[in-house]
């Protein structure tokens, strides 16, 4: 389950630690279903949630977060409890064995990879139109049109190898449409100056 802080407003986010993979995702309920009487957060949280349920199976490959996220939507799909809502995602895996970090992004939610306070990496926005992104959805039977659903493998992969010290933070459009760059590099610094590794570890430890 989602633990309540980690749902903020339309947003949840979830962190699956195994001995092959450390995960992270973050999605956005696109908050337009209130005027259909939808609370936005339900669909975020439910996919969230089989994400990290996933992630913690086994079953799941660490350099292939796509198969991740495409098998959890189909879940959310095909269960026996009707879900109507739609969210852009962000969930990046790092794998172990390799050192890379592998990441699978839909519509405005992303991350960025920060190297000796400058941003190296980033993901891409994918929007249908302003204030559109891209969006995985539940829609209603009947609907017509009216709604946007995009399939998971229409999102963005990529992958880094990641060096020591090195900071990676994710986020919905939350975080990236209210902070510029230098915003978010300023409020990393603390963290840096402190020493990252110390945080790390006992991040991996939780």
């Amino acid at each position: 389950q989602i633990r309540p802080r980690w749902a903020y407003g339309d947003d949840a986010c979830f962190i699956s630690i195994t001995d092959a993979s450390f995960v992270l995702g973050v999605a956005d309920g696109v908050g337009g279903w209130r005027s259909y009487g939808v609370d936005p957060s339900n669909f975020s949280k439910t996919f969230m949630s089989t994400c990290e349920r996933l992630a913690q199976s086994g079953r799941f490959q660490p350099n292939e977060p796509m198969l991740l996220v495409t098998e959890s939507y189909n879940e959310v799909l095909e269960a026996k409890t009707p879900l109507l809502g739609s969210a852009t995602f962000c969930v990046i895996s790092l794998c172990r064995s390799d050192g890379k970090l592998y990441t699978v992004c839909l519509g405005d939610s992303g991350y960025l990879v920060i190297r000796n306070g400058t941003i190296v990496q980033r993901s891409a926005n994918q929007k249908h139109a302003l204030n559109t992104p891209f969006q995985v959805a539940c829609l209603p039977p009947n609907e017509h049109g009216q709604f946007y659903r995009d399939a998971p493998e229409q999102a963005t992969q990529d992958s880094v190898s990641l060096e020591p010290g090195d900071v990676v933070v994710v986020g919905t459009d939350g975080l990236f449409d209210n902070l510029t760059d230098q915003m978010i590099l300023k409020e990393l610094q603390a963290l840096q100056d402190c020493g990252s590794s110390s945080t790390s570890d006992e991040l991996l430890d939780w």
